[in-house]
């Protein structure tokens, strides 16, 4: 059949034959080329027409094209198919589902805005990190460190947040790391606390002994702990209690925001992934991005309608997210809002878990 045979040509780019369909000497490009896939259509064989780059006189030309194959139901799934093959860098097309496999989670956050604010408040401390730099160091899985310092008083954030059990258990450490404490040896600071009352119920006013009744007042007594804390314990046990909050206190917002980081992933249509191995037994990050395919590409396409660049310029799934972004308005760089503080109740579990594991004396 003649027609099978222009639509060989067409496939195969050889695209003179064209002419014959040209209505008028001021048409526009895509309008022959739209009166060829009519007829096309009209006579049943569409779906004979392959998606891929042709080289059309006009580059826009081939949005026009790709938008027809997308929209038309005969031809969408192959043209699908074509593009994520197109994207070979780091998308894989599986039985119709269409997954971004990754060789780090970190490379996600280059779906997220820079230069955004991720703050859910107003705040008179400085600006937070954009949506960017935040997914970045959340994924990267590194130590991730807010705020420098997280408590300014050890003794109320960490010491009495201990639950019955762990207080009693340091107790104990302490009764068995120490035996007694000349009062005479330091200095006056003592006599603000409750120790000299300690030692003189115990019957020797000059001499404290560490029993766990003992151990425990003075841990409970504010002043008496800063005492201990500065004169009588090591310096590692100062450095370890910052430490297991600041541990804490990060661990909570780490969680908080991975969360959200997840969240807002999957709410653009990227689902959990999973870790497996390649052909080649190498680690990878694969998740399914059907749903959030579709929709860059359509995107893609309709924001594209009279510009030169088309999906054959890309190989790189980010790249592609990025330039639609830059264009459309139905597609656009994810943001977090999180908050700059976590859950108290959690930063209590969190050091209650951890206490001993960074406890020095």
């Amino acid at each position: 059949m003649a027609l099978k045979n222009l639509i060989d040509r067409f496939n195969n780019n050889d695209l003179e034959f064209l002419t014959v369909f040209v209505g008028n000497k001021d048409e526009e490009e895509w309008d022959t080329v739209r009166r060829f896939l009519n007829l096309v259509e009209k006579k049943g064989l569409i779906e004979l027409i392959s998606p891929g780059e042709r080289s059309f006189e006009y580059n826009y030309t081939q949005n026009l094209f790709d938008r027809l194959l997308f929209v038309n139901p005969t031809t969408r799934n192959k043209f699908i198919e074509h593009v994520a093959r197109g994207l070979w860098k780091n998308i894989s097309y599986e039985n119709g589902r269409i997954f971004l496999v990754l060789k780090d989670m970190v490379d996600l956050a280059q779906l997220f805005c820079f230069g955004d604010e991720t703050r859910s408040g107003p705040s008179s401390y400085e600006s937070g990190p954009s949506s960017y730099d935040l997914a970045y160091s959340i994924l990267r899985e590194d130590s991730f460190e807010r705020y420098y310092d997280t408590t300014e008083d050890v003794h109320e954030d960490v010491i009495k947040v201990l639950t019955k059990e762990n207080f009693k258990k340091l107790c104990n450490l302490i009764s068995q790391n120490f035996d007694t404490l000349n009062i005479d040896e330091y200095s006056d600071e003592i006599y603000g606390t409750i120790i000299p009352d300690l030692a003189s119920s115990d019957g020797d006013e000059n001499i404290l002994r560490f029993t766990e009744k003992n151990v425990a007042e003075m841990l409970w007594n504010s002043k008496t702990f800063e005492f201990l804390k500065d004169e009588v314990f090591s310096d590692d046990f100062k450095i370890s209690l910052r430490s297991c909050h600041s541990n804490a206190y990060h661990g909570v917002l780490t969680d908080d925001y991975y969360k959200s980081i997840m969240g807002e992933l999957e709410s653009v249509g990227i689902g959990k992934g999973v870790w497996s191995s390649d052909e080649n037994k190498k680690i990878i990050y694969k998740m399914d991005i059907t749903e959030n395919f579709l929709r860059l590409i359509r995107a893609f396409i309709e924001s594209h309608i009279g510009y030169g660049v088309n999906l054959s310029d890309f190989s790189n799934y980010f790249s592609l997210v990025e330039e639609t972004s830059d264009y459309s308005d139905e597609y656009s760089c994810l943001k977090l809002r999180v908050s700059e503080y976590p859950d108290y109740r959690k930063v209590r579990e969190y050091i209650n878990e951890s206490f001993f594991d960074y406890l020095e004396l």
